[in-house]
């Protein structure tokens, strides 16, 4: 099965210079951004590793920062990986330095705009503990994240 992760594996792959023991997972069957980070959290310490880029649309990356701070509350010792956050256009414009031009009206744009704001709502209510991702609901506990 084709999936978007499949072609953006491919893609990242064709553009950088990524070394061959360089291992790129793509997580085919979490619902949303809380399962993704979770997900690879876990992979990192079953796999003892110490550096991690989650890379993500510009947009949504304070929101990924913001359920990393979430899962530090349960899971402490996920500070010690090393998480990097990085914004999968910045990562295009250094490969593809002619979408530098397009970005900034991109970042203007009516569907930007409102994605951005949804994004604000999802990090207040992520701080206020009233955010369960899309469809989730929270652990028999109330939180976000449960001790693993």
């Amino acid at each position: 099965t084709l999936t978007q992760g499949k072609v953006l594996r491919h893609y990242l792959l064709g553009l950088t210079q990524i070394s061959a023991e360089t291992e790129v997972v793509i997580q085919e069957k979490n619902r949303s951004t809380r399962d993704d980070l979770w997900e690879t959290l876990h992979f990192a310490r079953e796999r003892g590793l110490r550096g991690i880029a989650i890379i993500s649309v510009l947009v949504h990356l304070a929101r990924c920062q913001e359920l990393f701070r979430k899962a530090l509350e349960v899971e402490p010792e996920f500070g010690e990986y090393g998480v990097r956050f990085l914004a999968s256009e910045v990562i295009l414009m250094y490969h593809l330095p002619e979408m530098a031009q397009s970005l900034p009206e991109f970042l203007i744009s009516a569907a930007y705009c409102r994605s951005a704001e949804q994004e604000r709502r999802g990090i207040a209510d992520l701080r206020a503990n009233r955010y369960w991702g899309l469809s989730d609901r929270p652990a028999s506990s109330g939180k976000l994240y449960e001790k693993s």
